[in-house]
């Protein structure tokens, strides 16, 4: 079944009018007709299956006689601390962060990122896309929870929203680090709000290891191998959602 996001408003709207990006997608790439039937959802957690019943230019109407769906948040939420990568590897990795889970990605800049982002509208213009990324990931994976992609953060304001979850892991080429899964079957059963840090090309500088290590981040490795950031991010993000068998599917 075709699903398109639309507000809560709208969702719970019947007839509901969809018009812009989601409309001219339904339209022109999948080709909808009258009396198809969409998945609509709002991304907060809400769906609703509804019939079209017009199509006028690039606006739908939807209409609807089942019931308003509702489904729980996941058991295990996890924030992605991702330090920014190069263009195309960075939507990657919100991409997949998205299918596989994550409540929210947190693009983090560090000492040896290559991509410094222009305050203002650049900024804003790579948000959006990102934004973008998600809702299209999310559609395609069906999931009910959109997840957040905050603007970029120092690694200073990212440790400051982190203090605020249950547990937080660092992956690091360092010595003394536990495997993750073993630091993942450590937490307690209460410990659902997680943070992952995942540094750029090159790691972390050891300044940054060390202010991590100093906030409370627990340094875990990911096996022999040295990913790439993009691999490391997608790795911790399927080891700590599904360790226990927990995951958003919903």
């Amino acid at each position: 079944m075709y699903r398109c996001l639309v507000s809560t408003q709208q969702l719970l709207s019947t007839p509901c009018t969809v018009c812009g990006e989601s409309a001219h997608h339904l339209i022109r790439v999948l080709r909808v007709a009258m009396g198809c039937e969409v998945c609509l959802f709002d991304g907060k957690g809400l769906t609703r299956c509804a019939v079209v019943t017009a199509i006028n230019g690039d606006q739908l109407v939807f209409t609807s006689e089942h019931s308003i769906e509702k489904h729980p948040a996941a058991s295990r939420s996890l924030t992605l601390f991702a330090a920014l990568i190069k263009g195309q590897r960075m939507e990657w990795c919100i991409e997949k962060a998205v299918e596989l889970g994550v409540a929210r990605v947190v693009p983090v800049i560090t000492e040896r990122c290559v991509v410094r982002l222009k305050p203002g509208k650049e900024t804003n213009n790579k948000l959006i896309r990102w934004n973008r990324i998600a809702a299209e990931a999310c559609r395609q994976c069906q999931r009910a929870w959109l997840p957040e992609i905050v603007a970029p953060l120092t690694l200073k304001q990212a440790i400051a929203m982190a203090a605020g979850l249950d547990c937080c892991f660092t992956a690091a080429l360092l010595p003394d680090t536990i495997p993750l899964v073993e630091a993942v079957s450590r937490l307690e059963k209460s410990q659902n709000n997680l943070g992952l840090f995942i540094g750029p090309e090159g790691d972390f500088t050891p300044d940054e290891l060390c202010t991590l290590k100093t906030a409370g981040t627990t340094m875990v490795s990911r096996g022999p191998n040295t990913l790439r950031a993009e691999t490391a991010s997608i790795c911790g993000i399927a080891v700590i959602l599904t360790t226990d068998g927990r995951g958003d599917r919903g």
